[in-house]
């Protein structure tokens, strides 16, 4: 629903506004959650105060769907494996992206500079240590959330995932 704009989230055979509201309990608080679409607008609102973005959704509530349309996901590449993998330590670990995008960025400099063979010993190293030192850090919080599912997943029965005939 994130990206999808307001007329592909409308019933296609009216233009009526509408919302959907629930109470979410995320462990510690209860929130009032209100997400809408009005005047061809998606608005979003938590205990009634309008939010400028999904984002701050993400800092009260850490819901990760999977649809059966997304089956992709684990269908595809190890690559795209990974980026769901990315989205969903994102939610868990508030330094992630900041990591990520910082390992990125040096990663593409790095490129950059032996593509363009300018060797400058010292700014590759420089480079290099930043890769280094944020790759340690995604390593970690990507074990901690691995490591946070495997506990949770080991505690739900195995007739939760029997399927029924």
């Amino acid at each position: 629903m994130k990206k999808a704009k307001a007329s592909e989230i409308q019933n296609r055979f009216s233009n009526e506004d509408w919302v959907v509201h629930y109470d979410f309990f995320n462990g510690m608080d209860f929130n009032s959650i209100g997400i809408a679409k009005s005047f061809d607008k998606k608005l979003i609102q938590i205990d009634g105060k309008t939010q400028s973005s999904y984002s701050s959704l993400y800092k009260i509530s850490n819901v990760i769907w999977l649809i059966p349309q997304m089956d992709y996901v684990l269908l595809n590449s190890p690559s795209d494996r990974l980026k769901f993998l990315d989205r969903i330590v994102s939610l868990f670990e508030e330094n992630y992206t900041c990591c990520y995008m910082k390992h990125r960025k040096a990663k593409r400099e790095r490129s950059k500079l032996l593509r363009e063979n300018t060797l400058d010993e010292n700014w590759l190293s420089s480079l290099e240590n930043i890769m280094a030192v944020n790759a340690v850090s995604i390593l970690r919080m990507r074990s901690s959330v691995l490591k946070y599912y495997k506990t949770q997943l080991i505690t739900i029965p195995v007739s939760f995932f029997r399927r029924q005939v």
